[in-house]
């Protein structure tokens, strides 16, 4: 059955403290606009994102008896990456899961603001008709329900040019964190779009005192070399386990 916000124990919320992804867990953990509680049993829960390909996590007790409630409730999705203790890593993987690396970043210092090429425009995501141009357009709309949603509870910059979006990076803040994702539109990769809206969205956070972190696959050499060169270093590497159930 679903958990509503709220009603989760001392010792589970204290143990989602010790997770990575703390903007997308306690998004839904106070909103549940963005994913779902379900609990396992009496001690044991998963949480997982209503994206397409989800970030999940159990916490608590978790057993063997439980794995098939695990699959059956992540069903609708092609493909999930699932975080948990290490110590329950060994039932995932002989139940078939696999593993995936990751790297987390975190930043400590405000970022200048750089002047941009004048034929650039950035422009926040606030409304249908820059949304719908947006390379996540389609996923968003999914993970928080609806348009509407997303342009009330999201947050979100497009760097455009010539009324096209080349760019956007995304900010999912819950409590004091913000957790950057960016979409670089395919024909304009690698011309050093990507840098200036995360920048300009990281400055944004700053604003607000937020604590900004990043997370990566640790395989991927182009959001490795971002990361740094925009100043953030590495805060932790931790494994999701992945698996396509359809």
């Amino acid at each position: 059955m679903d958990k509503k916000p709220g009603t989760l124990n001392n010792n589970i919320l204290a143990e989602l403290t010790t997770f990575p992804h703390q903007g997308i867990l306690w998004k839904i953990i106070d909103t549940e606009i963005n994913g779902k509680i379900i609990a396992l049993s009496s001690n044991c829960y998963l949480i997982h994102e209503n994206r397409p390909e989800p970030f999940a996590f159990i916490v608590g007790d978790m057993n063997e008896d439980l794995l098939p409630r695990v699959k059956d409730s992540l069903r609708f999705f092609k493909r999930t990456f699932l975080y948990c203790h290490y110590h329950y890593h060994p039932l995932f993987i002989k139940d078939g899961w696999n593993i995936h690396p990751r790297v987390k970043f975190s930043l400590q210092k405000n970022i200048e603001d750089n002047r941009i090429d004048e034929n650039l425009n950035i422009v926040p995501i606030t409304d249908s008709t820059i949304f719908s141009k947006c390379q996540k357009y389609k996923e968003l709309c999914t993970a928080y329900g609806s348009e509407t949603n997303f342009l009330k509870h999201g947050k979100g910059y497009a760097l455009c040019l010539n009324n096209e979006v080349v760019s956007e990076c995304y900010a999912t803040i819950a409590r004091n964190v913000a957790e950057l994702s960016v979409a670089t539109n395919p024909n304009y990769r690698g011309r050093g779009f990507a840098p200036i809206i995360i920048s300009h969205l990281i400055r944004e956070c700053n604003k607000h005192n937020l604590l900004v972190e990043w997370t990566c696959d640790a395989f991927n050499k182009s959001s490795l070399f971002a990361s740094l060169k925009l100043g953030f270093t590495i805060k932790d590497y931790y494994i999701m386990l992945g698996i396509e159930l359809e």
